[in-house]
């Protein structure tokens, strides 16, 4: 089994809106029960049909996290966040 993801995160602050923002870095965050490490998980960063791969013959078992940092947002002082989008590009076979 192998999962491929990737992120992207749009901002919407009053009426004015940021994005899509991709993150700096995406690390293999660790966390799950299964013990295999996700392969090029930076490849999540963009999309761009790279993908972080994790391939397993583990059924029923939730993988490491993808942990995307380094946004970069700039958010002005006394703005109010509306509202975050996040998308995720997921891909499994069996």
């Amino acid at each position: 089994m192998s999962f491929l993801f990737f992120f992207s995160i749009a901002i919407t602050a009053f009426s004015q809106s940021q994005g899509p923002i991709y993150p700096g870095n995406v690390i293999d965050g660790g966390g799950g029960t299964i013990t295999d490490p996700w392969v090029n998980p930076d490849h999540a960063r963009l999309q761009d049909d790279a993908y972080a791969t994790l391939i397993t013959t583990t059924k029923n078992k939730r993988t490491n996290y993808l942990k995307a940092q380094n946004f970069g947002f700039s958010i002005p002082t006394g703005s109010t966040i509306l509202g975050i989008v996040v998308e995720v590009d997921r891909h499994a076979k069996a």
